[in-house]
């Protein structure tokens, strides 16, 4: 029987997410797949390769899109997270069904153009955004995002980055360096795969010492207990 296999950025997502339970040892594999788009995407097709998964998961940390701002006064999450009913963990992570991608194309800042602005063929669809799977039909699924995964090829600086990304990404719930390369990775191959991504902090924000990662890792492996379980 094919197992599982879960992919992480860093060693520390894949021991914090362990450290809280969240993986299950007889079903799945894991690997840890390094930072950023260009990593991502080829690790990840190794590990395809390797391991022919029947389904694969990416998860780790991400920052999250607030108010304008990104911030509130802190400096601080600014989501109104709600507390997990069953674990009473912080709800800080989702699973999402629609990715998009950032920071390929000309120029920078207000001068950037993306391939599609460009007229370009975007990852040979003509589009920046991907779909992919859900754990469950989605009337079943705990912890939903309702915007997409914003993927960029260096994340977001300072509120304002923050603030003009979010202006041409409306929908955009949270900003990550990964999840949209497993995913084209994945389709090649014809595998199954799932984007959960927990929130340590505001997208934009750079003090790592206030980041929330433990809260956001514990809650990542509340819903990978959720999913071996249930899926």
């Amino acid at each position: 029987m094919k197992q599982d296999l879960l992919l992480t950025a860093t060693e520390m997502e894949r021991d914090g997410i362990a450290q809280f339970d969240g993986l299950a040892a007889d079903r799945v594999n894991v690997q840890v797949i390094g930072v950023g788009l260009v990593a991502a995407a080829i690790h990840t097709m190794q590990a395809l390769q390797r391991f022919q998964p029947a389904r694969v998961i990416v998860a780790g940390i991400a920052g999250r899109f607030g108010r304008a701002d990104g911030l509130n006064d802190a400096g601080d999450l600014n989501d109104g997270t709600d507390l997990d009913a069953a674990t009473d963990v912080p709800q800080h992570a989702h699973w999402f069904r629609r990715l998009a991608l950032d920071g390929i194309g000309v120029g920078q800042a207000d001068q950037f153009l993306d391939p599609q602005d460009l007229g370009w063929d975007f990852a040979g669809k003509g589009t920046r955004n991907v779909d992919c799977a859900l754990p469950c039909p989605v009337d079943q699924v705990t912890g939903l995002a309702d915007g997409y995964l914003l993927s960029v090829c260096a994340a977001s600086a300072s509120a304002e980055e923050a603030q003009w990304r979010q202006q041409r990404f409306p929908g955009a719930v949270a900003e990550d360096m990964e999840s949209y390369a497993v995913v084209k990775a994945c389709q090649a191959f014809d595998v199954p795969v799932f984007v959960l991504r927990g929130y340590s902090n505001s997208v934009g924000h750079r003090d790592h010492a206030s980041w929330k990662i433990q809260p956001a890792l514990q809650s990542i492996a509340s819903q990978l207990q959720w999913f071996w379980k249930t899926c």
